[in-house]
């Protein structure tokens, strides 16, 4: 997918396994930058060769590590990299009522719980 893409996901377990490249095949991927996490991220780099759509990007996770905060602290950033953001996939974030009053202030209108995370969508942007 292109900078322009609609849909990204942003993986806030310092664990992502399997899931990073599951993700990376189909859209952009923001993950925080755990030692395990940065050598999935490498490995999906090495596809992104023969692959151009994949796009995995690291972030450092701050001290002390808040999920929720580095997730609201990085909306603004990821949108500069994707203008055409419509969709989140958060992993590693629960759905709760903070995360929602969150995502809510900066546009996102429509939530879903899915496995390990939430979705939040806006329209009309």
């Amino acid at each position: 997918m292109s900078a322009t893409s609609e849909s990204v996901a942003l993986v806030l377990s310092e664990d992502a396994g399997s899931l990073l490249h599951s993700l990376a095949s189909r859209v952009p991927v923001w993950v925080v930058g755990s030692p395990s996490n940065t050598l999935l991220a490498r490995d999906s780099w090495s596809q992104a060769q023969n692959n151009p759509q994949v796009s995995v990007t690291t972030f450092v996770p701050g001290e002390p590590f808040s999920p929720l905060e580095r997730a609201v602290s990085l909306i603004d950033t990821i949108e500069e990299h994707h203008p055409g953001l419509r969709h989140f996939e958060v992993f590693g974030l629960d759905l709760s009522t903070p995360a929602k009053a969150a995502f809510a202030a900066v546009g996102f209108g429509q939530f879903s719980s899915i496995s390990g995370g939430f979705c939040a969508s806006r329209f009309g942007r």
